[in-house]
């Protein structure tokens, strides 16, 4: 970025910055949301024991982690995704943007066609139970706004990390959620996803490298400076939640938080990614 425009950005981080910290404000956003929350409030639907667990674990540390066979025992979609996600690898991967080390085989334009919402990806992204913990998670209707699957390529050991591999927050206003899928075993030379439990907005680790630009843009914090909070508040090893997990593993994430990930170095991690925020359009 030249000076010319890193000034130009700066002025619009002094002007605009006010206008998002506002938004972000969780009554600003209940009330411009009423409609919604009372719509939501009217008609929702139970929880299972399963799904209540996962909803409360999402309000206390920002993520929670089931299994898709506990998660949809019978719908019978998991096969069918990881075949499928076979066949696109094996067909053609597209570059993700600047991130050199992801290679998409589902896109984000994914979603346009309506006959995606009826594959297995789809399948799972819009099934109600999933779709009745984001819910939940918002207390009010949300919408599936992107649904991605990637493969992240190992880099060699030592590389820097770069881009999303570093520890950075998710734009949004009040919440966001995100639900990844991991259609591979990961451990922690697969590039696991990782998460500061507690970090997202209201938690108890909110204030650990607070998000600066809310709803307009990612905020990657400088180096170092997230390991040396944690260290500094003495937040709790139990708390840097690394996501190991075996092939069906399911995350449900509030990425306003604290998260890093894609960072492998042995093995590639194959994973979908399912983006909800709340619905303004609500009728």
């Amino acid at each position: 970025m030249n000076k010319l425009k890193f000034y130009k950005y700066r002025l619009w981080q002094l002007y605009h910055f006010p206008y998002y910290a506002f938004l972000s404000n969780r009554f600003v956003q209940s009330y411009l949301n009423r409609k919604n929350i009372g719509l939501y409030k009217k008609n929702k639907n139970n929880l299972d024991a399963l799904q209540n667990e996962i909803v409360e674990k999402l309000e206390k540390d920002g993520i929670a982690i089931t299994h898709i066979d506990k998660l949809l025992p019978e719908s019978g979609v998991f096969e069918p995704m990881l075949e499928e996600s076979r066949e696109l690898i094996a067909k053609s991967l597209s570059a993700h943007g600047k991130k050199v080390f992801l290679r998409e085989f589902l896109t984000r334009d994914f979603l346009l066609d309506e006959t995606s919402r009826e594959s297995s990806f789809g399948v799972f992204a819009l099934h109600n139970r999933v779709m009745g913990i984001v819910n939940a998670y918002f207390q009010m209707y949300s919408k599936l706004v992107f649904l991605i699957g990637n493969l992240a390529v190992p880099v060699p050991v030592g590389e820097v990390p770069r881009d999303s591999q570093r520890w950075h927050r998710d734009p949004g206003f009040y919440k966001i959620c995100k639900v990844f899928l991991y259609l591979n075993d990961v451990d922690k030379e697969t590039g696991p996803f990782t998460y500061l439990a507690g970090s997202q907005p209201g938690g108890r680790w909110g204030r650990a490298a607070p998000h600066r630009f809310f709803g307009k843009g990612s905020y990657y914090p400088p180096d170092g400076k997230v390991e040396s909070e944690i260290k500094k508040i003495g937040v709790p090893s139990e708390d840097l939640k690394i996501c190991t997990g075996e092939a069906g593993t399911v995350i449900f994430c509030d990425t306003m938080g604290l998260h890093k990930g894609g960072y492998a170095t042995k093995k590639e991690r194959v994973m979908t990614t399912a983006f909800y925020k709340l619905d303004k359009n609500i009728k």
